[in-house]
């Protein structure tokens, strides 16, 4: 029973990953020609001129990366409100239930089935398939790297790490606790585009938008990313030291480890970008004070 499960899992993993992010891909696209088309070019701050050019002046060349920006995290933004609602409610059914078993937790199917829990199947499948459109949307996101529309290497390796990790959390449909905390980290996504869009606009009022979105992104950056998935990641890596026999029997013992390790490495980057927020907050206060002091 459990390997029909399985299975069917990863014949619908293939399926999403073919179809969304082609989806995804082409709807990126078609924003990034709307955006060009309509919204013209807008005034833009001395911040985004120092980001797009070196002389002052904003070329065709660098309104084109600024519309692609710009599309990019309107898109974002778009998406990740829905999916990231979804993956966290999820991750907070496994959080809040009053009796959370390691096997609802760790995703075994035949231990699941043998008890007739049929409520945490269906979170389980719920966790799954989220994981399917999370994999589709790492290959869009990769796919518009290597078109050179975004130079982060640290983007990358996230890319590539998430991507490896949704073939045992979706494909295999296991380890969906981890997994929902892992895709709730989404949650923080919508509030940095849209600081990363205001900020590049001219204005008080876009000003002051943008430090309303910052405030947001850095507390659901640090629930989220920080706090929830390093609980989520943390309590998994305890079991696999404590009770491996635990762990669901269709899926290698290798592909858990690598997942588990790749899944470290992306909290340990989360830990480097919070590391990152803190220095500019503590740059931007210091700014501040030195302003009304003098």
């Amino acid at each position: 029973m459990a390997w029909v499960g399985n299975a069917f899992c990863a014949e619908r993993y293939d399926r999403v990953l073919a179809t969304v992010a082609p989806l995804m891909i082409v709807s990126q696209y078609v924003l990034y020609a709307a955006c060009r088309r309509f919204i013209g070019q807008p005034k833009v701050n001395a911040d985004a001129l120092k980001h797009h050019v070196k002389d002052g002046k904003m070329t065709e060349a660098a309104w084109a990366q600024f519309w692609k920006d710009l599309s990019g995290q309107v898109w974002c933004c778009c998406f990740h409100i829905a999916f990231s609602c979804l993956a966290l409610y999820g991750a907070a059914n496994y959080v809040v239930l009053d009796d959370v078993s390691p096997e609802r937790r760790l995703g075994d199917y035949e231990g699941l089935i043998i008890a007739g829990d049929a409520a945490s199947l269906q979170l389980q499948e719920a966790s799954g398939l989220l994981g399917s459109v999370f994999a589709a949307l790492m290959v869009s996101f990769l796919f518009y790297w290597f078109l050179g529309w975004d130079n982060d290497r640290t983007q990358l390796f996230h890319h590539i790490a998430f991507m490896g990790v949704s073939f045992v959390l979706a494909r295999r449909c296991s380890l969906p606790f981890v997994g929902a905390t892992a895709m709730a980290m989404e949650g923080s996504s919508p509030a940095l585009a849209l600081m990363q869009i205001f900020r590049q606009l001219e204005g008080d009022f876009n000003s002051r938008l943008t430090t309303i979105f910052t405030l947001c992104f850095v507390a659901s950056f640090f629930f989220l990313r920080v706090c929830l998935f390093g609980y989520g990641l943390l309590s998994t890596l305890h079991l696999r030291l404590s009770t491996p026999q635990l762990f669901p029997k269709n899926v290698p013992a290798w592909e858990i480890d690598i997942v588990l390790l790749l899944l470290l490495s992306g909290w340990m980057l989360q830990l480097f970008w919070a590391s990152q927020i803190c220095k500019k907050l503590a740059r931007m206060m210091k700014r501040k004070s030195q302003g009304k002091s003098a």
